[in-house]
């Protein structure tokens, strides 16, 4: 299903915004938000060079992607706590050889939150928490066929309806050196 004809584009929309008009701490806090619409199309053979060619989006890709973010930094000891929430638009996950069997990932928004502290000569400690709802992955058909349901009544076993339950935690150091 590879083509040497697609297309992709598309714009984007962007705020940031500063409370420091409201004065004393607020100044620390500030807001960014954008939103991008994306167009995609791929040109393939249905049926290897006897048809007309079709169109269908790039896999992948999602139409509609929205980020927002909430940001604090604390002058007097450096720490950064942000807080984020990224939605994307329904996206082709799979494509089959009949486009009502293509799957396709739903669309769903997740929460991430990070703390940076500044400690010592450019070392920080950085702990971050991703997908903080922890929202099933949901897959379906063109059809709207829960991929579950789809894959069951076929017996094949390659994709489950619902997958990526698991909010991630992590922690780490970080070092910047100049010479």
């Amino acid at each position: 299903f590879n083509s040497p004809n697609g297309k992709n584009y598309g714009w984007e929309f962007e705020v940031r915004k500063s409370f420091d008009f409201l004065g004393g701490y607020f100044a620390n806090f500030s807001v960014t938000g954008n939103y991008t619409r994306i167009f995609s199309a791929i040109e393939y053979q249905i049926d290897r060079g006897l048809s007309p060619l079709a169109v269908r989006e790039m896999q992948g890709q999602s139409p509609y992607m929205i980020n927002l973010s909430l940001l604090f930094r604390e002058p007097t000891l450096g720490t950064t706590v942000n807080l984020l929430y990224n939605e994307f638009g329904q996206r082709l996950e799979a494509v089959a050889d009949a486009r009502e069997q293509d799957v396709l990932e739903e669309a769903r928004g997740f929460l991430d939150a990070s703390v940076t502290q500044p400690i010592i000569n450019g070392l920080e400690i950085k702990f971050t928490v991703k997908d903080w709802g922890a929202k099933l992955k949901k897959y379906v058909t063109r059809k709207g066929i829960p991929t579950e349901q789809y894959f069951r009544e076929r017996h094949i076993r390659s994709l489950s309806g619902v997958e990526g339950k698991g909010r991630k935690q992590s922690i780490w150091f970080e070092w910047d050196i100049y010479f």
